[in-house]
């Protein structure tokens, strides 16, 4: 299968798919806040952001969902 140019295993690109899933439109997470919300391990997550070229998108700690706080609560 061809995500983005590159000939990935259809298990990366359902994995793909479904980190898209959980992240837009709000990049930003941790590894491990994905991990835990697909029932992943982080290390899968990053070896798929990786491939597909997210790894940009991620970063290196949480902010506990403070940027979505004023989205919530309105």
């Amino acid at each position: 299968m061809i995500v983005k140019g590159r000939n990935v295993s259809t298990a990366t690109a359902a994995l793909a798919y479904r980190i898209y899933g959980h992240c837009a439109p709000g990049w930003g997470h941790t590894y491990a806040d994905v991990a835990e919300a697909l029932g992943v391990s982080p290390q899968r997550v990053q070896i798929v952001a990786v491939v597909i070229g997210w790894n940009g998108r991620f970063t290196a700690v949480s902010d506990g969902g403070g940027r979505y706080a004023g989205i919530l609560l309105n």
